[in-house]
C-alpha cells in the first residue's frame, strides 16, 4: 500500500510510517538518528519518532524491551522496525512515548544550581536507573548523559534511558567492542573499547559533578581535545564540590582504576548514610621510557610511538619489544592486549616490517578511536583511495601496505561508518581480503596471456621491453586498480573509458577488452579481468596502417 505524499514540511520523513504517524514538529537531530513528535494514528496520542540514519536497528532487542516489567526505567516502545528512508536505504525506526518534561539535559538547562536534597533525589534515581538497566534488563549503556535520560516526572523524578544506541548485552563476549560515546562523559578505559559495568558509572560521577558545578571536568577543552587528557587517565582536582561526603561519592566514581571505582553498590550505601572505602588503586605501575620520556599509560606511549615511528622502531629493534610486553602484561593484563606482534620481535630475522606490525596491533588495542596510520600515511578508506589514485610513489606505498598487513588491524579502528560496522571496518577489511586475492588473479591470467602477446609482438616485428609484458614496476599500478576498483566499484566507468580509447586490432586485446567490459566488478575474478586490461593497454598494437590506393592506369 503507498502512504500518502509527505508533508512539505518534513520532506525526510519516510512514507511508510506516515501511515501509522503524522510528524507535527522536527525535535532534533542526534548522533545517529532525527527526532520527530507526532500523533499516532488514529486518536490524539502523541509519540516521538526516531528515524536512523543510515542504519538499521536490532530488533530483537527492541522486543526485549516491550516487556513490561522494565517500564520503570524504559520508554513504552509504540512500534520499531526497518523501513525504506525517502532515498530508498533501508533505515531503522521506533516510536516512542513522549516525554513532555524532556531529559535530564532540560532540567539542567538555565538552572544556575541546585539544592542538595534535589541533586541527592536525581542521584538516587539515576543510579537506580543504570542499575536497573545492568542488572535486571541485562543491558549495559555505553552512552550515559543528560541528553539520554528521558525524564518521565519531575515530582517525585522518574528517569528512563531513551536512547538504545549505545546498549550491549551485559555478557563476558560483549566487554570489548566499539563503544558509541560523547568524550566528556566517557570513562578512560572506553578509548580501549573497553565497555561492561563501570563505564556507565563514570558517567553518573560526570553528570553529579556537573549538578555541583554547572560544567562537565572537561569544560575548557574543545570535544577533540579530551581523548588526549582520557589517555592520561590522572585523578581529577574535585575541590569545587566543597562537601567532603559529596566530594567522596564524586571521587569514587571518577575513580580512573575501573576495577576499583564504585558502581551501584557503594552508591547505594553511601546514599543510606555508610562511608564505603576511598577507592585506592589496586596497582602502582612501573613507567616505562621511550625516546627520554616516561610513560604511565600504554595509550600515551602508543600515541608517541606512532607519531614517531622511526624512532620506535629502532626502539622496539634494540630488545623494548620483550620488555614492553612485560610492561602491559604485569601492569594492564586486564586490557586484554594481545602480546603476540610484540614476541614475535624477539625472533631473528625480525625487522622494520614486524615493527610496524606490532605499531599497528597497539594502536588498534590502544587507540581505537583514531585514525589509522601506517608510518605517515593515513589509512582509514579515504586514505588508501588517495594512494591509490596518487603518483608513482603512491602505488609502491600502498602496494607496501597491502603486503604488509596491517590493515586488518586498521580495520579494528573507529571508522566513519562505524554505525554501519559494530564489529569492525568492513571496508578495511574487504579490501585486506580481497586485493591481494585480486593480484593473485591479474598475476595468473597474465601467466597465460604473457605468451600470447609476446608471440603477436614478434609475428609483427615489435621490440618487448626488457623483462617482459608486463614492466615490473606494473605490478604497483595493478595493486592500486585493484584497491581502487575495491574501494569505489564505481570508478569502473572510468577505468572503461580509458580501456575503450586503446585503439588495436590485435586479437587477444579484442579478447581482453571484451571480456573487461562483461566482466563483474563486484566479484574478485571480475576485477582481475579489469585490471589485467587497464595494465596491457599500453602493449597493445596500433591497428596497421591501411595502403594507400594507387589509381590504376588510364
Amino acid at each position: 500500500m503507498t502512504g500518502p505524499p509527505p508533508p512539505p514540511t518534513f520532506p525526510t520523513f519516510p512514507r511508510e510510517l506516515l501511515l501509522s504517524y503524522d510528524p507535527l514538529e522536527f525535535i532534533g537531530r542526534g548522533g545517529e538518528a532525527d527526532v520527530y513528535l507526532c500523533g499516532v494514528r488514529p486518536g490524539d496520542d502523541l509519540a516521538a519518532v526516531k528515524v536512523y540514519r543510515d542504519k538499521t536497528i536490532d530488533l530483537a532487542m527492541r522486543a526485549d524491551l516491550t516487556d513490561e516489567r522494565y517500564l520503570r526505567h524504559v520508554p513504552r516502545l509504540l512500534g520499531y522496525g526497518n523501513t525504506p528512508d525517502v532515498h530508498g536505504v533501508m533505515v531503522g525506526w521506533e516510536a516512542q512515548e513522549y516525554f513532555g518534561c524532556g531529559s535530564l539535559r532540560t532540567v539542567m538547562s538555565g538552572r544556575e544550581g541546585f539544592p542538595e536534597a534535589e541533586i541527592r533525589e536525581i542521584t538516587a534515581e539515576l543510579a537506580a536507573c543504570v542499575a536497573f538497566w545492568q542488572s535486571e534488563i541485562r543491558y549495559n549503556h555505553t552512552d550515559v548523559k543528560p541528553d539520554n535520560i528521558l525524564v518521565r516526572s519531575v515530582a517525585p523524578y522518574r528517569f528512563v534511558i531513551g536512547d538504545f544506541g549505545g546498549a550491549v548485552r551485559n555478557t563476558a563476549s560483549q566487554e570489548i567492542g566499539t563503544v558509541l560515546a560523547s568524550h566528556r562523559y566517557m570513562a578512560p578505559e572506553a578509548l580501549q573499547a573497553r565497555r561492561g559495568e563501570p563505564p556507565a558509572w563514570w558517567s553518573v560521577g560526570v553528570i553529579v559533578y556537573e549538578l555541583f558545578t554547572g560544567r562537565t571536568p572537561y569544560h575548557d577543552l574543545a570535544e577533540g581535545d579530551i581523548p588526549a587528557v582520557l589517555r592520561q587517565a590522572r585523578p581529577f582536582d574535585l575541590s569545587a564540590i566543597a562537601d567532603p561526603r559529596w566530594r567522596m561519592l564524586v571521587q569514587g566514581l571518577l575513580t580512573v582504576d575501573r576495577d576499583s571505582r564504585w558502581q551501584h553498590r557503594q552508591v547505594a550505601g553511601w546514599l543510606m548514610g555508610d562511608t564505603p572505602s576511598t577507592p585506592t588503586p589496586t596497582r602502582r605501575f612501573e613507567p616505562i621510557t621511550f625516546a627520554g620520556r616516561t610513560y604511565g599509560q600504554p595509550g600515551e606511549l602508543v600515541l608517541d610511538m606512532q607519531d614517531r615511528w622511526t624512532l620506535a622502531v629502532a626502539w622496539l629493534l634494540e630488545g623494548n619489544a620483550r620488555r614492553l610486553a612485560d610492561w602491559i602484561g604485569r601492569g594492564f593484563a586486564d586490557l586484554g592486549f594481545d602480546p603476540a606482534p610484540l614476541e614475535r620481535l624477539g625472533g631473528s630475522g625480525a625487522g622494520g616490517e614486524a615493527c610496524h606490525l606490532a605499531l599497528a596491533a597497539l594502536a588498534a588495542h590502544f587507540l581505537p578511536d583514531r585514525v589509522p596510520r601506517y608510518k605517515d600515511c593515513v589509512i582509514d578508506d579515504a586514505g588508501l583511495l588517495c594512494l591509490a589514485r596518487g603518483t608513482v610513489e603512491d602505488a609502491r606505498t600502498l602496494r607496501e601496505i597491502l603486503e604488509s598487513g596491517v590493515l586488518p588491524y586498521a580495520a579494528r579502528h573507529e571508522c566513519a561508518h562505524r554505525r554501519m560496522c559494530p564489529d569492525g571496518c568492513r571496508v578495511l577489511g574487504r579490501v585486506a581480503d580481497e586485493v591481494p586475492r585480486t593480484v593473485a588473479e591479474v598475476v595468473r591470467r597474465l601467466s597465460w596471456l604473457r605468451p600470447v602477446i609476446e608471440r603477436h609482438a614478434r609475428s609483427l616485428g615489435h621490440d618487448l621491453p626488457p623483462g617482459g609484458v608486463p614492466a615490473a614496476g606494473d605490478m604497483c599500478l595493478a595493486w592500486s586498480a585493484a584497491a581502487e576498483l575495491t574501494l569505489r566499484p564505481g570508478a569502473l566507468g572510468g577505468f572503461l573509458a580509458r580501456i575503450r580509447k586503446v585503439k588495436s586490432d590485435a586479437p587477444w586485446w579484442i579478447r581482453e577488452r571484451r571480456a573487461a567490459h562483461d566482466a563483474d566488478v563486484e566479484s574478485v575474478p571480475g576485477r582481475g579481468m579489469i585490471v589485467v586490461t587497464r595494465l596491457l593497454a599500453r602493449y597493445a598494437p596500433a591497428p596497421a596502417p591501411v595502403p594507400a590506393l594507387v589509381p590504376a592506369p588510364a
